[in-house]
């Protein structure tokens, strides 16, 4: 997967996470459906370009990564970390 392909990719995976979001998903379930839709958004990329070989697995996989931070950065999983870090903190 090229750079345009990961954004191609990436949009309909990032508006299907903040729809799952504003639909009150539950943060702990939040990986997994991120995770699921960015491999099922890679996929069907893939499949729609006719093109799995074994050459082209690492590529898929680095798309599939970037997919996913991508998502995870609309649900916001960096602000929620550093949340839970403070959370941490002030208990201990």
């Amino acid at each position: 997967m090229d750079a345009q392909s990961i954004v191609t990719v990436s949009v309909p995976v990032v508006l299907l996470t903040q729809i799952f979001k504003w639909a009150g998903l539950p943060l702990r379930w939040a990986p997994v459906v991120i995770l699921v839709l960015s491999l099922l958004g890679v996929l069907f990329w893939g499949y729609s370009q006719n093109q799995f070989t074994r050459a082209d697995l690492w590529s898929y996989f680095a798309g599939w990564v970037s997919v996913s931070v991508s998502a995870a950065g609309v649900f916001g999983f960096a602000k929620d970390a550093a949340e839970e870090v403070t959370r941490i903190r002030a208990r201990g």
